[in-house]
């Protein structure tokens, strides 16, 4: 989207909202936030292992198996990266309640001194994708060589998320060697199954610590990142300070197969009334183009422009997304960021992509009776169960005698939305600028998540308290590298993330909970 078309847009915005902006209050630029001392996670001595610690564990190729007993078909890797972090931290197993989940994930318990916390539970996974390699793969080092090379660390799970594994368990070895004890619990949580759904991995984990009546006042995965370059587009800059995004929900996800009747026949003699399937298919795929799903501003997405709005550096556009809860403000910015292309279109509109389509042909010579479309939709957690199904009858409502919908199993609905307040996010944001601030400054954002992560087994264990981010420094280059070629993190940005984990451990093991209080978990 053009600068012209967001400033056009947000003199809309705020011209709309007139007399309700001069009765409210106006919103204020927060204050600067104090500038905390980076807080040094490890000695000189330990530096150069950390690094090496990270590249050993990204050489062992751990490749879930969707199709596998326990989603595990080659087991060698697993067995040698859980050695490789026995040998690593000693002292988190001797110290720690350690146990196997399914065999290959792990839980962790490091007991708090005070009993009336609820936990916190850090997440990671042990699993990574594939990493094709030969011609159009062109990676500078092989991507489970575990390279460290130009100051960076390299290979598959640099970055989607060995990374945090490591860091995390990097930080807890330093608290313990320090003699450090927590007064709230903390749990780490491992699975081996992410990338393949998560049933045999944190799916385990989670009914483990429900049977157990564990429950939690927060949990931490993967998600967000620091973007260095701040909030853009391909034709748009929003925001230009650095940015953490803080992913405070997901969407969820429903696969549908639209299955088409058409007439058949032979080919040399087509019918002219557009009644084949594959006119069909063309139509309907024409209709979901031009009609997607109507925009619907909400939170987190409505938390995430507040948060953005005093960084931004026209003044309209500042005020209408400072006004995003406004009920006359709010449709109409939704329809302006369901225009301003892909990068900010899913933060307001349930989103439908064709991912297959099959034409049903049997022989060059033969027309198809059936063929079928398959559409994955990504399910704003504003959205109800019916959502879908009713958008899918209306967009196929011209071939409705030749259509039937048919919803595909492993549907999942959107997250509830954690709070961007209080308590809980005060002292993640604290943990995210004490240690990585840049000099230019940082705002620190909630935002949606449009994939899907291991947390989503933990809503119902924290009451909604799920916070999706991983303490890494991005630039929009990096975006590419996160199951693409030459994933790598800098040495540096390793290191700071150990210090974000091993701060958010002191914080949040003190006795700062939810407005909701905090029951000791049985376990």
């Amino acid at each position: 989207m053009s600068r012209g078309l967001w400033h056009i847009a947000a003199l809309i915005g705020v011209a709309t909202v007139g007399y309700a902006l001069l009765k409210a209050q106006p919103s204020k630029d927060p204050e600067p936030p104090v500038q905390h001392q980076l807080v040094q996670a490890l000695d000189s001595e330990a530096e150069g292992g950390a690094a090496a610690r990270l590249a050993l564990a990204l050489s062992f190729p751990t490749l879930a198996d969707e199709g596998a007993q326990n989603h595990i078909g080659n087991p060698a890797p697993f067995q040698q990266l859980h050695d490789h972090l026995e040998r690593s931290f000693p002292l988190l197993y001797e110290k720690l309640h350690h146990e196997r989940v399914n065999e290959y994930s792990s839980l962790f318990k490091w007991h708090g001194s005070n009993p009336s916390l609820r936990p916190l539970l850090a997440m990671s996974h042990f699993d990574v994708v594939p990493a094709p390699e030969g011609p159009g793969y062109n990676w500078t080092y092989p991507p489970f060589s575990g390279t460290i090379a130009d100051g960076y660390i390299w290979g598959r799970g640099a970055l989607d998320v060995k990374v945090t594994l490591l860091q995390q368990m990097e930080a807890v070895s330093l608290l313990l060697r320090q003699g450090y004890v927590p007064q709230r619990t903390i749990y780490l949580a491992f699975g081996h199954d992410e990338e393949v759904g998560g049933t045999a991995g944190a799916g385990a984990i989670s009914a483990l610590l429900q049977s157990r009546g564990v429950q939690l006042e927060l949990v931490l995965d993967e998600g967000g990142v620091v973007m260095m370059d701040g909030i853009s587009g391909p034709s748009f800059r929003l925001v230009e300070q650095p940015v953490a995004l803080v992913g405070t929900a997901e969407k969820g996800i429903e696969t549908w197969e639209v299955v088409v009747a058409g007439e058949g026949g032979h080919s040399s003699m087509p019918p002219v009334d557009g009644s084949s399937v594959a006119s069909r298919i063309s139509r309907i795929l024409a209709a979901l183009d031009a009609n997607p799903t109507a925009t619907t501003l909400a939170p987190p997405t409505t938390d995430w422009l507040k948060a953005l709005a005093p960084g931004v550096s026209w003044a309209a556009l500042r005020v209408a997304m400072q006004s995003s809860s406004n009920w006359i403000a709010n449709p109409i910015l939704g329809q302006v960021l369901g225009q301003a292309g892909k990068e900010v279109s899913p933060f307001v509109r349930t989103t439908c992509g064709v991912v297959k389509v099959e034409a049903g042909g049997i022989a060059h010579n033969v027309l198809p009776r059936t063929g079928t479309i398959t559409i994955n939709c990504r399910v704003l957690p504003a959205h109800n169960a019916s959502f879908v199904g009713d958008y899918l009858r209306v967009v196929t409502l011209k071939e409705a005698d030749h259509v039937k919908l048919r919803k595909l199993p492993g549907s999942e609905a959107g997250s509830p939305v954690a709070p961007a307040s209080g308590p809980v996010w005060q002292l993640l944001e604290t943990a995210i600028l004490e240690t990585l601030q840049p000099a230019q400054g940082l705002r620190v954002a909630p935002y949606l998540v449009s994939g899907m992560t291991d947390s989503r087994y933990y809503n119902s264990l924290a009451g909604g308290r799920v916070y999706r981010f991983c303490p890494h420094r991005y630039t929009r280059a990096d975006i590419a590298r996160v199951h693409g070629v030459d994933e790598r993190i800098s040495e540096e940005d390793f290191l700071r993330g150990i210090s974000f984990y091993r701060r958010m451990f002191e914080l949040a093991s003190s006795d700062v909970g939810s407005e909701e209080g905090g029951a000791a978990a049985a376990a």
